[in-house]
């Protein structure tokens, strides 16, 4: 029956249901393209933001080994002065030490002389009498 009524259907009407689906396929046809085209696009996008990051992960990575270096040297400072402070602070210990038993030395020859005992030369009794 269906193909009766394609023959009985007037030429004008079948060339036109022809032309709706030649259309019809065009327009998907179009579609599909711009389809495609919006995805070339959207990878072409992506690429260029790939090949940004890579350009800024460059820069970063350069910008923290001089960070490091920096750091590095900084650390050798710090490490030197402390070095330094420990050193002052022996020596200030040994220092401190050293008074210490000068004093006790000092202090154990004042009790061991009584001022009767400290001999006086003759030129000091002159000039304290």
């Amino acid at each position: 029956m269906a193909a009766a009524s394609v023959a009985n259907m007037p030429a004008y009407n079948y060339n036109q249901s022809l032309d709706t689906a030649a259309l019809e396929l065009k327009y998907e046809r179009s579609r599909h393209l711009v389809d495609i085209i919006t995805k070339d696009e959207n990878i072409r996008k992506l690429r260029f933001d790939v090949h940004v990051l890579e350009d800024d992960c460059d820069e970063l990575r350069d910008l923290l080994a001089k960070e490091e270096d920096r750091s590095d040297k900084l650390e050798k400072i710090v490490n030197g002065n402390l070095t330094r402070a420990e050193e002052a602070e022996a020596a200030l210990q040994g220092l401190e030490d050293e008074v210490v038993g000068r004093e006790q030395e000092l202090s154990t020859l004042r009790v061991g002389v009584a001022p009767d005992d400290i001999p006086i030369t003759t030129d000091r009794r002159d000039s304290l009498g």
